[in-house]
């Protein structure tokens, strides 16, 4: 098991397969905030998938930086977003750039294992607020970090990720 992040606060936990099938880089995939396992340690995954999408929520860090949404409490966080992704909600319309989409604010890695929970990142610059909803559960959830820990984590895992699936790459091509 490899953890990149720190266990008690923020992490992302990934664990490949025994026979992980070469490329495929078949394992398990979950993030660990304040001590709460979000998503399926249990499921199976492509971590290669996870690889290509960590790539995307890296790459839009700068759009989750908005001081006004980082205000609002855990609960109007998640709300704002989540309505914007999955119900046609515009009120986080008046709070972002056009260039800006909702679903910039999804820290969720889409993979098998994390597909029936919920998880969203907003920073003032500084800090970092996290709010997320469990699968099966109507509780939202929210925890402020420092920033570098959740964009740290993100980072390590997609590093180990890349160096696994290119060594992997690289002995088919031999």
């Amino acid at each position: 098991m490899k953890i990149f992040g720190d266990w008690d606060r923020f992490c992302i936990v990934t664990q490949l397969d025994a026979d992980y099938c070469g490329v495929w880089l078949n394992g398990t995939l979950f993030f660990r905030i304040s001590g709460n396992n979000i998503g399926d340690p249990q499921e199976d995954n492509s971590l290669r998938d996870a690889y290509y999408i960590l790539d995307s929520i890296i790459y839009r860090k700068q759009s989750r930086i908005n001081k006004t949404i980082f205000q609002m409490d855990y609960k109007n966080i998640f709300k704002i977003i989540d309505e914007a992704i999955y119900r046609d909600g515009e009120d986080i319309f008046k709070y972002i750039d056009e260039s800006i989409f909702p679903s910039d604010f999804s820290i969720r890695i889409n993979v098998q294992s994390m597909l029936r929970c919920r998880v969203y990142s907003v920073s003032d610059g500084e800090k970092t607020k996290v709010v997320y909803q469990k699968e099966y559960s109507s509780e939202i959830v929210g925890v402020t970090f420092c920033d570098d820990l959740v964009e740290h984590s993100l980072t390590e895992v997609l590093g180990y990720l890349e160096n696994t699936h290119k060594i992997e790459v690289d002995k088919e091509n031999t």
